[in-house]
């Protein structure tokens, strides 16, 4: 009876290690794992519509995505060639932090009002969760708006940290035409949206 109390104890112990242990590796080191994760992402949060296409990698060894479209009633975003490696120690603190990200191109349209804004809170992140990305280039950045406004810049660089309601960039460089600008600022989460930014070099 002794015995058979101590395998099952040894039985349970085993179980509480190796499980977790297993679903770890599973999550972090598996493309299944990597597919499980994005699978339960919801296409819809909200007025915004969200949907990651080519998904391929390891959150331990580097995701790569073909394609990310976040749609909302004000704004149209599409990221094209995203390959980011994902610290894995700082997830356990609810903090997503990339090292080297890269994204082809990005491209940012903005839409007319067609109805009138409504008393609310805007953030860009749950109130839990922290983004942060060092050494980010993103190769062609695209921005037009519905009044026929277009603006493009390439070769960008930077870094920067996503909070609930600010976006902080400590650094951006990049080239617009023969425009090379440097800066830093930042992008609170306003209706509308309000944008602090300040040159240090324009030449």
């Amino acid at each position: 009876m002794r015995r058979l109390l101590l395998l099952i104890a040894g039985i349970l112990i085993l179980t509480a290690v190796a499980v977790p242990s297993a679903a770890v590796y599973y999550f972090a080191f598996t493309e299944p794992g990597l597919q499980y994760l994005f699978s339960r992402i919801p296409h819809k949060a909200g007025n915004t519509g969200l949907e990651f296409l080519g998904v391929r990698g390891t959150v331990a060894h580097g995701i790569h995505i073909d394609q990310v479209e976040i749609d909302h009633r004000l704004v149209h975003l599409t990221f094209k060639n995203i390959n980011a490696r994902v610290a894995l120690t700082p997830l356990l603190l609810q903090t997503v932090r990339t090292k080297g990200a890269s994204i082809e191109s990005a491209t940012v349209e903005i839409k007319r009002r067609r109805i009138a804004p409504k008393p609310s809170t805007p953030f860009f992140l749950p109130r839990w969760l922290i983004v942060s990305a060092d050494n980010l280039r993103i190769g062609d950045v695209k921005l037009a708006v519905y009044n026929g406004f277009h603006l493009e810049y390439s070769n960008l660089e930077g870094s920067g940290i996503a909070r609930y309601r600010k976006l902080r960039f400590y650094q951006v460089a990049g080239q617009s035409g023969h425009l090379h600008i440097e800066g830093a600022g930042e992008l609170l989460a306003y209706d509308p949206l309000r944008i602090n930014f300040q040159n240090k070099q324009a030449y």
